[in-house]
C-alpha cells in the first residue's frame, strides 16, 4: 500500500504530541503492509512491538482522534465532486467471544456474544457506466453495548436517518426493502434510479469483510477494550484502501496493469512466478497465487484470505528486493 497514502490519511492527527503523531503513521504503515497478521507479526522487532503496545495504551490514542483527519479529507473530496456521491451506511459488530480476559467489552447482537458494536459510513463516487470510486469513511462510530437497557436512554437505531422508498417484488412478496434517501422521488423513473444506486450497498458489506477478514481485527489480543477502539481507528481507515484495490481489480479487470500498478511491482511478480502480466486482473490473480490461489476456471475470483496472504508475501518480496538493492 502506498506510503504516501498512509501519511496523507494520518499526518494531521492532533494528539498534542508530535512523537505520538509520528508513531501513529509508522504503526499504520506496518498494519497496511501486513494486514492479515496479528499485531506481533506486523513489526520486525520487539522494540517496534513494545512501542505499538505503548501507543495503543495511551489515552490520547482514541478511535475518533485517529480517524478525524481521514473524515476531513474524504468529506472535502465529496464536497467538491462533480459526480453523485453516495454515503453508504450499515452497522456491524466485532466479536471477541474467545477473549474472556479482555476487559470493557459488552454483549453483541445475539446478547450472548462478547465484543463491541460499530456503525460505518462509506463514501463513494457513483457512476452509471463504471465502478464506483471509493473515497473512504465519512464517519464511523463505535461503542460498547450496556449489559442492561437504560430506561430513557438513546436507541442504537438513532444512527439512521428516517425517510421514504419502498421496493418490493410481486412474485416474491417476502422480498422487500425500505430505502433511505434525500434525493427527490417524484415518479417511477426517479424511484428506479434510487434502486440502481441501492445496488451499490454491497460495498459496505465488503468493507466490513475487509476489516474483519482482510485486516483480522477480531484476532487482536488486547486486554482492554479501549485499545481495540484505537486499533479500529487505524484499521478502519486502512480497510477502505484494501477494498478499493480489490474492487478496481474486480470491476476494471482489463485495465492495463502499468496504468494502475507500479512497474516495479509488476516486474517483481513476473520474475517470481515466471508469467507475463498485461492487465490489472492478471496482477491480482498472480498476487492471490502467492497466497495459495490456484486459479482454475471453477475457482472463481480469489477471496479476501488468499489476496491478503499473497499481499503479505509480496511485502516480504518488496522488502527483500529493496534491501538487496541498497546492499
Amino acid at each position: 500500500m502506498n506510503r504516501q497514502w498512509i501519511r496523507q490519511q494520518f499526518e494531521k492527527i492532533d494528539m498534542k504530541d508530535a512523537r505520538l503523531e509520528q508513531r501513529a503513521i509508522e504503526i499504520a504503515q506496518s498494519c497496511a503492509e501486513h494486514p492479515d497478521k496479528s499485531l506481533s507479526g506486523r513489526f520486525e522487532d520487539w522494540a517496534g512491538l513494545k512501542a505499538a503496545y505503548r501507543f495503543f495504551s495511551n489515552s490520547k490514542a482514541t478511535h475518533q482522534t485517529l480517524q478525524q483527519p481521514h473524515y476531513h479529507e474524504v468529506l472535502e473530496k465529496a464536497r467538491w465532486a462533480e459526480e453523485l456521491v453516495l454515503f453508504i451506511q450499515d452497522g456491524s459488530e466485532l466479536l471477541f467471544n474467545f477473549h474472556p480476559w479482555t476487559h470493557g467489552l459488552g454483549p453483541t447482537a445475539d446478547a450472548t456474544g462478547n465484543g463491541l458494536m460499530f456503525h460505518s459510513c462509506l463514501v463513494a463516487k457513483y457512476y452509471e457506466s463504471k465502478e464506483p470510486k471509493i473515497l473512504g469513511l465519512g464517519y464511523q462510530e463505535a461503542w460498547v453495548r450496556p449489559e442492561k437497557k437504560v430506561i430513557g436512554g438513546s436507541k442504537e437505531s438513532e444512527v439512521w436517518l428516517r425517510t421514504f422508498i419502498r421496493v418490493w417484488c410481486p412474485e416474491r412478496p417476502k422480498l422487500e426493502w425500505l430505502l433511505i434517501t434525500n434525493l427527490p422521488v417524484e415518479n417511477e423513473e426517479d424511484a428506479q434510479k434510487i434502486v440502481e444506486i441501492y445496488r451499490q450497498r454491497w460495498l459496505i458489506e465488503d468493507y466490513h469483510k475487509a476489516l474483519k477478514t482482510g485486516c483480522r481485527i477480531e484476532d487482536s489480543q488486547f486486554k482492554q477494550a479501549s485499545r481495540i477502539f484505537a486499533l479500529l481507528g487505524l484499521l478502519g481507515v486502512i480497510a477502505t484502501q484494501l477494498l478499493a484495490m480489490r474492487e478496481h481489480c474486480r470491476l476494471s479487470p482489463t485495465t492495463r496493469a502499468e496504468d494502475a500498478i507500479p512497474k516495479r511491482w509488476i516486474m517483481l511478480i513476473e520474475q517470481r512466478l515466471r508469467v507475463k502480466i498485461a492487465t490489472v486482473r492478471d496482477f491480482w490473480h498472480c498476487l492471490a497465487r502467492l497466497g495459495g490461489f490456484i486459479g482454475r476456471k471453477s475457482d472463481g475470483e480469489p477471496g479476501w484470505q488468499t489476496i491478503w496472504s499473497g499481499w503479505t508475501r509480496f511485502q516480504d518480496m518488496l522488502w527483500g528486493a529493496t534491501n538487496a538493492t541498497c546492499g
